[in-house]
């Protein structure tokens, strides 16, 4: 089935669909493949069955193979073990952050959220796994605001390592803006 259906179907039929019909769906596909320079593929049945027009050539089309890496889909570990690694009780509450420490990315708003539930009566424990520019005035405003005992700062982590972070923490912050 096309792009469009899947996208019809979970959109229950409100998705804009510029081709009414497959047919001409499928020309307009093999039109872009023709004026492309190179056609990728994640999987080579699109070449078997006919999806990659034959005048495609091999100069033309590249299987790339298919990207997803299993460390992502790992089995979570030991989140009692981690948490004790890292030195953080079991009674704490885990705010995780992964990424850049930078402007963009407004980490900096972590450390004040981290003293506002503080200040609401929680437990709890600001994991920022990353680095970058704006750490050391993170590091100066928990001091100031007082929950730098709160903040846990970690650099850049394997996959692996980061699968089980994700696994233990109790919220993930995302602060981008955009």
């Amino acid at each position: 089935c096309s792009n469009y259906e899947v996208k019809d179907r979970a959109a229950k039929g409100i998705t804009f669909r510029p081709f009414l019909f497959k047919g001409v769906e499928r020309a307009f596909e093999r039109f872009i493949m023709r004026s492309s320079d190179l056609v990728l593929t994640d999987r080579e049945h699109y070449r078997q069955h006919g999806l990659i027009p034959k005048e495609i050539g091999d100069d033309k089309y590249a299987n790339v193979g298919f990207f997803v890496d299993g460390a992502h889909y790992a089995a979570p570990g030991d989140r009692a073990g981690l948490r004790q690694e890292l030195g953080i009780s079991s009674d704490k509450l885990i705010l995780l952050y992964v990424g850049r420490l930078c402007p963009v990315k407004h980490p900096v708003d972590l450390i004040r959220v981290l003293s506002e539930v503080i200040k609401a009566g929680k437990d709890a424990v600001l994991v920022l796994a990353g680095d970058g520019e704006s750490k050391d005035g993170m590091k100066k405003l928990a001091a100031d605001l007082g929950v730098a005992g709160n903040v846990l700062f970690l650099d850049k982590l394997p996959q692996k390592r980061l699968v089980d972070l994700y696994n233990t923490a109790d919220c993930i912050c995302f602060t981008s803006a955009g």
